[in-house]
């Protein structure tokens, strides 16, 4: 699941769900699965369950239980593995090649409008962020290029739902200057999205971690290229960025 876009993944989930947790996330109030890798949010449903061969775990607040096996409800569940996605606190970068340090931001190119239709104020957003994932013992850096759609009215800038146009012909290389294993890679390419909602994330890499010091531990970058995001039906809100 790691190495599918969201088109892939929502197709996936689909196929195996209508309840889908990707086609229902604006009902789902836990923060901590709102804030992993949309390939992590796609195994489950929108009751943050998922089933494992004959097996059923519920997801609640970065822990996973089991709640049935065999068809039959436990009745005291039972805790089974702790997820994570360590937050990002970092300066923000704006450019085309160079080093991002694990658990960063950077490249982030954003851009802010108004709509005519709206009081709120909103803001594009094309950006590299790179994050750790944890289940249980597994540990493993993410590299994942972002494109957002924010809105502000009071308080903080939140994910918005209005669909949207996008288009995009990018080319992204990656190198990690740690060393690890089970590196890989992919070109982002070129991709169509039509009313699109919600925020999309593609995977670029992953790695797993060799034990270096700190100051090493970062992913060397060049990404070129172009893309447009539009809201759907209004031309006034398109946005074409260049890499």
């Amino acid at each position: 699941m790691f190495i599918k876009d969201y088109d892939e993944q929502l197709a996936w989930t689909t196929s195996k769900t209508s309840n889908s947790l990707l086609k229902n996330a604006d009902l789902c109030t836990d923060t901590i699965m709102l804030s992993m890798p949309k390939a992590f949010q796609a195994l489950f449903n929108k009751d943050l369950e998922v089933a494992i061969n004959d097996s059923i775990l519920k997801y609640d607040n970065g822990k996973l239980y089991l709640v049935e096996i065999n068809n039959k409800k436990i009745s005291t569940p039972i805790l089974c593995g702790e997820t994570d996605a360590s937050p990002v606190e970092c300066k923000v970068q704006t450019r085309e090649g160079g080093y991002l340090g694990y658990n960063g931001i950077g490249f982030s190119h954003q851009y802010n409008f108004r709509r005519a239709s709206s009081k709120y104020k909103f803001n594009y957003v094309h950006e590299l962020k790179s994050y750790t994932t944890r289940v249980n013992d597994y540990v493993a850096q993410v590299l994942g290029f972002m494109v957002k759609l924010e809105y502000r009215g009071r308080g903080s800038w939140k994910e918005a739902s209005e669909p949207r146009d996008i288009t995009m012909d990018l080319r992204c290389s990656v190198a990690a200057s740690s060393g690890g294993s089970n590196f890989a890679f992919w070109d982002i390419g070129k991709r169509t999205f039509t009313r699109r909602q919600w925020n999309i994330e593609i995977p670029v890499a992953r790695i797993v971690p060799n034990n270096v010091p700190e100051r090493q531990r970062q992913w060397l970058i060049t990404i070129v290229g172009t893309i447009s995001q539009t809201i759907s039906g209004e031309n006034d809100t398109r946005w074409n960025d260049k890499f």
